[in-house]
Order: C-alpha cells, then sequence, then structure tokens
C-alpha cells in the first residue's frame, strides 16, 4: 500500500496503480484481489493482458540471469494506493505463473496482514 509509504527492500518494485480500481465498483471495495469477483474485473482491464506479457518476458529473462550470477533469491514487489486490490491480483497471477515455470516461489501479502 503506498498509503503506509514507498515500498522497501525489494530488488524490483512494480507500480499497478496504471489498472482500473476495483475500490471504486460497487461489491468489491471489501474484498481483495485474490477473490473471483476482482480477479474478473482486472482481467477485463485492457492494460492487463500486455502488462502481463511483459511481466512474463521480463522475468523469463531476469530470473535465469540472476541464478548465473549467483544470486539466491529475487524479491519482487507491487504496489497500488491500499493494497487490496491490483498489487495483490498481480502478485498472485505472476506467483502462479513462476510456480508453473518450475521456480522455487513465496507470496506475502503485508497489505492484507491483520
Amino acid at each position: 500500500s503506498y498509503r503506509r509509504g514507498s515500498l522497501t527492500g525489494l530488488d524490483i518494485v512494480f507500480d499497478c496503480r496504471f489498472l482500473k480500481n476495483p475500490n471504486w465498483v460497487s461489491g468489491l471495495k471489501d474484498l481483495n484481489g485474490t477473490d473471483n469477483e476482482v480477479k474478473d474485473f482486472l482481467h477485463k482491464d485492457k492494460s492487463w493482458p500486455p502488462f502481463r506479457k511483459n511481466l512474463v518476458q521480463m522475468f523469463a529473462t531476469i530470473i535465469p540471469a540472476f541464478e548465473r550470477e549467483g544470486k539466491s533469491y529475487l524479491s519482487i514487489g507491487f504496489g497500488c494506493t491500499g493494497g487490496q486490490h491490483r498489487s495483490v491480483f498481480v502478485a498472485e497471477q505472476l506467483h502462479e505463473h513462476l510456480l508453473d515455470m518450475k521456480n522455487d516461489v513465496k507470496i506475502l501479502h503485508t497489505s492484507l496482514q491483520k
């Protein structure tokens, strides 16, 4: 959540505020990026498919390069205004893709923790 300040301690940070904000849609405000209704809403955003494609291509290059350089981890952050909808959705989507590619991936939604 950018409301709490800039994201720190990460190797790479992506700002997801360019995606349409579910917070302003009736019935979505109290949900988060792991809920199907929010996922469906964000999948329909015309900016999502090209962004996803670019993320996937970029990490197909970056992850092997990090490994070749002997790096044991790569910390990736996604931010949005409240840290509830867009950043969670994007993190979940990339997490799922990286798992499918047999990467050892962990995910933590700091703004969703109570």
